[in-house]
């Protein structure tokens, strides 16, 4: 059991920038971590409110790790964090989303909007938005480690190390 990677579940929204901030403090952390140790697992998260929706965005995210891997995923939210966050953009919307997901995760752009239009990765924006409820989150970021510590809010890289070390602790006794 400690020679299996530690899963470390994050639910965010690609309209939050806090959102942003915790992946980004994450990602620190685990290139600081020996190789394959640390599995980043990305949830999706829909903040609601006034702006428009990020379902679309959630399940392209979704398509492209099943597509191409899990970097690709993780491409894939980083470029809709910044599309978004930092030009303003509209990713609820296929002609802004399919090209950026596509272009970060390099696949094509037709046939992933081919998938996507299909309903590609509905259920599992839809089980992520279900667990969410379950466990009782309301705000973003929230990372959970190991299912067994979990810390809500955008953390320093700091208090994300000792969350992955308390989530080891805890798995050791267990």
């Amino acid at each position: 059991m400690a020679d299996e990677p530690l899963v470390v579940q994050v639910w965010s929204d690609v309209a939050c920038p806090w959102c942003r901030k915790g992946h980004e403090q994450l990602a620190e952390v685990v290139a600081g971590e020996p190789d394959g140790s640390v599995v980043v697992v990305h949830r999706a998260f829909e903040l609601g409110g006034d702006g428009p929706s990020t379902r679309l965005a959630h399940r392209l995210v979704k398509v492209a790790a099943h597509a191409a891997g899990p970097a690709a995923g993780t491409a894939a939210l980083e470029a809709l964090f910044a599309a978004h966050l930092d030009e303003g953009r509209d990713v609820s919307d296929p002609d802004v989303a399919v090209p950026l997901v596509a272009a970060a995760a390099r696949l094509k752009p037709e046939v992933l909007r081919a998938i996507a239009d299909e309903g590609a990765g509905e259920q599992e924006v839809a089980q992520d938005v279900l667990v969410a409820q379950r466990i009782g989150i309301d705000a973003v970021p929230f990372f959970l480690a190991g299912e067994r510590v979990a810390v809500q809010g955008a953390q320093s890289a700091e208090a994300l190390r000792r969350l992955l070390a308390t989530a080891r602790e805890r798995r050791a006794v267990a």
